[in-house]
C-alpha cells in the first residue's frame, strides 16, 4: 500500500481489510497522509525522515512533492519552513577532491540540511 511513494517509509500502514478500512474511511481515517504532516516530519527531524527514507535520491523526490503541493501546506507551517533546516545540500567535487568526502564513524556520507526558502512570496521565484 502506497509502497511507491516518497513517504511511504515514514509512516505505518496497515491493512484491515475490505470492510474494515471502508469502516475507517467512514470514520476519517485517509488512506494516505496529507501534506502538513508530511512537511511536520521533514522538518522536525530531517536526519531521521533521510535515514527512513533510504537515500538521498528518495529525499530529494519527498522534497519535490513538497514543492509541488506548496500550496496545500497551511501558512503556519510554510512559516516554520523558513527557520528549519531540512533541504539536503550537496557540493559537486572535482575528481582529484572526490576521495576528501566526509563519512560518520559507520562508513555512511555526512550530509548537510540546509534552509531552502529565501522568501515564500511567489513574486520571489521569477
Amino acid at each position: 500500500m502506497n509502497g511507491g511513494r516518497p513517504y511511504s517509509r515514514l509512516f505505518r500502514y496497515v491493512d484491515f481489510g475490505t470492510s474494515a478500512n471502508a469502516l475507517l474511511r467512514n470514520c476519517g481515517v485517509r488512506d494516505i497522509p496529507s501534506m502538513a504532516e508530511i512537511v511536520q516530519q521533514v522538518i522536525s527531524d530531517p536526519e531521521l525522515v533521510l535515514d527512513k527514507v533510504g537515500n538521498e535520491a528518495t529525499y530529494i523526490a519527498l522534497l519535490k512533492e513538497i514543492a509541488v503541493n506548496f500550496d496545500s501546506i497551511p501558512k503556519a507551517l510554510r512559516s516554520s519552513m523558513l527557520n528549519n533546516r531540512f533541504c539536503l545540500a550537496s557540493r559537486r567535487a572535482r575528481p582529484s577532491f572526490a576521495r576528501l568526502s566526509r563519512f560518520n564513524r559507520y562508513g555512511q556520507p555526512v550530509y548537510a540540511f540546509l534552509s531552502c526558502f529565501l522568501s515564500l512570496e511567489p513574486r520571489s521565484l521569477i
